[in-house]
């Protein structure tokens, strides 16, 4: 009996003097979300979801209140899924354009954000048994951040969020800004309260034989190296390149490492 609960007090100790992270959600406010062309996301912890909006060039961050239902090693095939979605919006599938997919890591369920062609959109929610509901964006808890100099061109405009990632109290945001060196990784802090930190960055093309800092990263994602957070990320034409975390610093431009070349002839 001793020995029983010397170790739950240990274990209490231990419990106690670790220290315990705040509830993400805790950090945001109640208010509304207006996409005007919704684009890649991300999750957080406390299932918070993460929303690029390509077309206020804006990081929506939403508690959606999501809950486990269902098991969650069924598998999930729903067919028509466009079709579906703009039945469930009014409209024909030719009106929208799925952007994004998400799945939420705590619950299973998949997020999948649609814009609307003639402006705004929504994020839809797709649970265990293939029922699709929409995520509520009125009076429910949010924040928001706009980049600092997006770019406005017609065709970096839609570029200027392509991806996102959350890693620990930082949102990575990949696009393209108004820079002379266009093609940018930024770190936002979470909660967002300061300003970005937007680093230029340059790489290799392979296939093309040159150093350029006009084309966006595609996707990208987290991973550790001896402990040191990285970015490995992707481009269309298509070589892999990893940035060092810590090398991202504010209007500083940095050179990725290429470590895999995908490109035409490679």
């Amino acid at each position: 009996m001793f020995h029983r609960l010397s170790v739950a007090a240990i274990f209490a100790a231990v419990v106690m003097a670790c220290p315990v992270r705040a509830d993400l959600t805790a950090s945001l406010s109640k208010g509304s979300v207006e996409l005007k062309s919704p684009g890649p996301m991300t999750f957080g912890p406390d299932n918070v979801l993460f929303v690029g909006d390509v077309g206020s060039a804006t990081i929506f961050a939403i508690g959606t209140g999501d809950q486990a239902t269902g098991d969650r090693k069924a598998a999930l095939n729903i067919e028509k899924l466009d079709a579906k979605v703009a039945e469930l919006l009014g409209g024909t599938s030719k009106e929208f354009a799925i952007r994004d997919m998400k799945v939420n890591p705590n619950t299973g369920n998949v997020f999948v954000s649609v814009a609307r062609n003639a402006g705004g959109g929504a994020i839809l929610r797709i649970d265990k048994a293939g029922k699709i509901t929409e995520q509520a964006l009125k009076d429910i808890p949010c924040a928001r951040f706009t980049l600092s100099n997006p770019n406005k061109s017609e065709r970096g405009r839609t570029q200027s969020i392509t991806c996102l990632a959350f890693v620990k109290d930082r949102v990575f945001v990949a696009g393209l800004s108004n820079e002379e060196f266009a093609s940018t990784l930024r770190s936002v802090p979470f909660p967002f309260k300061e300003s970005d930190q937007h680093t230029p960055v340059e790489i290799y093309h392979g296939a093309h034989g040159k150093w350029e800092t006009a084309a966006p990263v595609r996707t990208f994602m987290a991973f550790e190296i001896n402990g040191q957070a990285h970015l490995l990320a992707a481009y269309t034409c298509t070589p892999l390149v990893k940035f060092p975390v810590e090398n991202l610093k504010k209007g500083e431009k940095i050179r990725g490492i290429t470590v895999a070349e995908l490109g035409n002839g490679n």
